[in-house]
């Protein structure tokens, strides 16, 4: 296959920032939402829907050429933001030190 260049090049630069900014955030990201806000995109850009279809096809080729993932997320996965853990763990600390080792 040759690698040909976007033909929504605005549209692509845009949804990828998008979704930077959603899995930055942590949040969930489907092909269905992807579709969805590539087509507020279009509108936005002035693309006719007759001019672009966002089939799932061109979802899939976006996924790829962006290293997009999908994933479920189970359990305890998304209840602890990592970059407050060392605030958790002074504060955890500051709560055992006002009992006995006994206690």
């Amino acid at each position: 296959k040759r690698d040909r260049p976007p033909r929504f090049r605005q549209l692509e630069e845009a949804l990828a920032i998008w979704c930077d900014a959603v899995v930055e955030a942590n949040l969930p990201l489907s092909g269905h939402l992807l579709q969805s806000k590539a087509l507020q995109f279009a509108v936005l850009l002035g693309i006719s829907v007759d001019e672009f279809k966002c089939s799932n096809g061109w979802i899939t080729n976006f996924k790829n050429r962006y290293n997009i993932c999908e994933y479920t997320r189970c359990g305890e996965a998304n209840s602890a933001p990592l970059e407050k853990l060392p605030t958790y763990r002074t504060e955890l600390q500051q709560v055992i030190s006002q009992f006995e080792l006994k206690d």
